[in-house]
């Protein structure tokens, strides 16, 4: 039987595939006004631009902006101490806290607990998580008894006053010293800690009787001989502890700091500061300031965004990559960079979509760069579709109401921005 026998021809299927993928092209195209572009003179290599290259920088302008006053009431951490910051100016930060008895006891346990009992000493135990500035031995700390209680009905900011609730006369430490390198230790005096123990009173009964008979401690910082630092300390691992005699050996008694009100005091004095003279509201400033605990805050604005990026069509943003580099100040290796920073956009201190998504935004500080980079591809979407009104991004820093981090930046033209879109 004969068979027809069918063969293909590669030179035709070639051929035919060529047309398809050109048509294709040439549709893809015209489905676009324009290309997805690259902006950033200097920024971008001419080789990796893709489609139409914009030779006009981005300018970015910085100012200073107004101190934000944070809440302190019952924080896990507070920084201690007195910081002579040249640029920043002198950042003191106080604590006033109430002291609970760690156990409590009816009248006949506390006679049994204590009665005929010696108190030998009475010291503060400060656990540090971190020091900021100088050596330790370049400042001390006063310890006051608060003769005003700390209501829990209170509401206390960043720059609420400790010293209305206590008196100098009120002093009860007796000197400090260090245990290892993260433990401060602060002596308390006898006048005071011989009223620890009261036979005759039932203040060990309830946390309410025991702060009505004490209404706690202020930690308040001396002058630094030179230009000082801040303790950063954790409240839960803090504590007093009070050693008293029994027969032949010693027995200690704690009191817990993390059980009861407490707040934290942040000052800062500008008057003799580098800063003084970037305080001019209408003058961009030449360097970006921020400071943790209530220092100062800057703010980036676009300025000329809306003559870069044509009003009259709409924007798809692919990626939008901010890069600031870090200025490298007398102070810098003694106060290294905050590990994070953010964005937010108004005065309520709402954080940009993009740092949402932690992972894309970035915002860490590169040691080897010495630099921080941020992804804030939404933000710019959303400026150049006029989805937003307010072309500035306000900075902060990550933990900013727990530690003293402070960082200056480099701004104008050492700012870069890389951005790839699509122009519809």
């Amino acid at each position: 039987m004969n068979k027809n026998k069918k063969t293909s021809n590669p030179e035709k299927i070639s051929r035919f595939f060529s047309v398809l993928l050109l048509f294709a092209i040439v549709l893809i195209a015209l489905s676009c006004e324009e290309n997805p572009s690259a902006i950033g003179a200097n920024l971008i290599p001419t080789e990796d631009s893709v489609g139409v290259k914009y030779d006009t920088l981005l300018t970015f302008d910085s100012y200073l902006t107004d101190t934000n006053h944070f809440n302190t009431k019952n924080l896990s951490d507070y920084s201690i101490g007195n910081f002579q910051d040249p640029y920043f100016g002198e950042l003191v930060g106080s604590y006033a806290g109430q002291f609970i008895p760690s156990e409590f006891f009816t009248e006949v346990e506390l006679i049994d607990k204590f009665s005929g009992k010696t108190i030998d000493s009475a010291k503060i135990f400060i656990s540090i998580n971190d020091l900021y500035g100088s050596p330790k031995d370049e400042f001390d700390f006063n310890v006051y008894e608060l003769n005003s209680p700390i209501s829990s009905e209170t509401e206390f900011k960043s720059n609420s006053d400790i010293s209305e609730y206590f008196s100098e006369a009120d002093l009860i430490s007796s000197g400090m010293s260090m245990q290892g390198d993260d433990t401060l230790i602060i002596s308390l005096n006898e006048a005071f800690y011989s009223e620890l123990i009261d036979i005759g009173n039932n203040f060990y009964d309830s946390i309410e009787n025991f702060v009505d008979k004490f209404d706690g401690i202020a930690i308040i910082p001396e002058q630094p001989a030179d230009i000082g630092g801040l303790y950063n300390f954790n409240v839960a691992a803090s504590n007093i502890k009070m050693y008293y005699q029994e027969e032949d050996s010693t027995h200690e008694f704690t009191f817990l700091l993390n059980a009861g009100q407490r707040f934290g005091q942040y000052s800062i004095d500008y008057e003799s500061a580098e800063i003084n003279n970037y305080n001019d509201p209408e003058t961009p400033t030449e360097l970006i300031f921020l400071q943790g605990l209530g220092g100062t805050q800057s703010k980036l604005i676009f300025s000329n965004y809306s003559s870069v990026f044509d009003p009259s069509f709409s924007y798809s943003i692919h990626n939008a990559e901010l890069t600031i580099p870090v200025y490298q100040d007398e102070l810098f290796d003694l106060c290294p960079p905050p590990e994070r920073l953010f964005f937010y956009t108004d005065t309520n201190y709402t954080v940009i979509e993009d740092v949402e998504n932690s992972a894309l935004f970035n915002g860490y500080f590169n040691e080897e760069s010495n630099e921080y980079t941020f992804n804030i591809s939404k933000y710019l979407k959303d400026l150049l579709n006029s989805n937003i009104d307010d072309p500035s991004l306000h900075f902060t820093i990550s933990n900013y109401i727990l530690y003293p981090n402070r960082v200056i930046l480099k701004t104008g033209e050492n700012i870069k921005l890389r951005v790839t879109y699509t122009k519809h």
